[in-house]
């Protein structure tokens, strides 16, 4: 019986030569506009890095959805229509960001999946006291092929979400 012979790499091997690889890549991209990946100290300590508890219409109680401000300038959010929401931010203050978000369903109703793009833009507040913020938004929704189907604008405020004891359960969260 002869003994398979196999490559001995660590995986401390591994993951150098996938570093050293994704380093040479990064370096080689072209220049192109500030990106989350270029995040800095400022973003990370930015007072809107956290989870959010979200109400997007101030005449819509129910159009609420939850929302992570990440500290490398992304963002990701679960809406109950459009669904995952992933986007962009950077700061535009020391209380204030600027942010683009995507989502793809289109549709008015929940349960309803209508394939396109929903393109939020978003320019927020947050208060002295960083457990709430406020602030405009605009949204296009498109179609695969890139024709207009709608646009709105309204107001969005926000609680951040805090860890709560058991003690605690049953308190509503806003």
């Amino acid at each position: 019986m002869s003994t398979p012979r196999t490559n001995a790499v660590s995986r401390r091997t591994a993951l150098a030569g996938l570093g050293a690889g994704g380093l040479g890549l990064g370096l080689g991209a072209s220049a192109r506009s500030v990106t989350a990946q270029e995040a800095s100290v400022e973003m990370a300590t930015h007072p809107i890095v956290g989870a959010w508890f979200l109400r997007n219409d101030p005449n819509n109680l129910v159009d609420v959805d939850y929302g992570i401000f990440h500290g490398d300038g992304t963002y990701t959010g679960m809406h109950p229509i459009a669904g995952p929401v992933i986007g962009v931010w950077r700061p535009a203050g020391e209380q204030n960001v600027d942010v683009t978000t995507n989502a793809l369903n289109i549709s008015f109703e929940a349960g309803q999946y209508v394939p396109g793009t929903v393109h939020g833009w978003y320019s927020l507040t947050v208060d002295e006291d960083g457990m709430t913020f406020a602030g405009a938004y605009a949204v296009e929704l498109t179609s695969p092929d890139g024709t207009y189907v709608a646009s709105f604008e309204s107001t969005t405020s926000a609680t951040r979400l805090v860890v709560e004891s058991m003690e605690q359960r049953g308190t509503p969260t806003s």
